[in-house]
């Protein structure tokens, strides 16, 4: 019940999951209207601090998982100003445009089993495993005038089963081991973990991910994955 219940909120781009959470300086940043739509300088209404993540598995691939972050949810103009994030300036949906306020610079995974001959137990899995997300940076960089064409999705996104494709955002896809603070800012809070390949050594792996940021905080999560033959 509680995944059906995580679907149910991604579904609707997290309208929902701001509810109840501090909105700081809201009446600076945007300003109601009568049909229900709202102006909004920034382009992101709600900021994700983010603390922790939730690991879920998708069913029918035991090569992807997607992780769900949590945290607290800010806006205003304390927040928008760091990322340059005040050009957006017309009417939206509130809360519908979520980002990831930490930067991160820099992602792993390890597993305590050997997965193949090359990544023994304890070593980086960084060189085999995809990150697959979406970024409002470059969109919030070109002042809100350039969005990404979503009609040119990238094939990876159908491989991990990924409908969510929102106006404003650019997909984000690179192996962990390419990845850095260039495509890890303004990402949207949840994000895909595809497995290149399947292990030939351990089939079940205890995984850790950790995740750094640029002020050097870490966070890390740990699952447990059964793969297949």
């Amino acid at each position: 019940m509680k995944k059906i219940l995580y679907l149910f909120v991604l579904a609707i781009p997290f309208v929902c999951a701001g509810c109840g959470d501090d909105q700081e300086n809201s009446d600076s940043t945007i300003e109601g209207v009568d049909d229900g739509g709202f102006y909004s300088v920034s382009f992101i209404q709600s900021y994700v601090i983010a603390d922790s993540f939730e690991i879920m598995h998708p069913t029918g691939d035991d090569q992807v998982v997607y992780a769900l972050s949590s945290g607290q949810q800010k806006s205003g103009q304390q927040y928008y100003d760091v990322f340059n994030d005040n050009t957006f300036k017309r009417r939206v949906v509130p809360f519908t445009n979520k980002a990831i306020f930490n930067t991160f610079v820099k992602m792993d995974v390890v597993s305590d089993s050997d997965f193949d001959e090359g990544h023994k137990a304890g070593a980086s899995l960084s060189d085999i495993v995809r990150f697959v997300g979406m970024s409002a940076s470059d969109y919030i960089g070109s002042g809100c005038t350039e969005a990404y064409d979503w009609k040119t999705v990238p094939d990876i996104f159908d491989v991990v089963g990924w409908k969510n494709h929102q106006f404003g955002y650019s997909p984000v896809e690179m192996l962990l081991s390419e990845i850095g603070e260039d495509g890890l800012k303004l990402i949207y809070p949840l994000f895909y973990l595809r497995f290149e390949k399947q292990p030939t050594l351990s089939r079940t792996h205890n995984l850790t991910l950790t995740v750094t940021d640029n002020k050097g905080k870490t966070l890390t999560v740990t699952w447990q994955q059964q793969f297949g033959e």
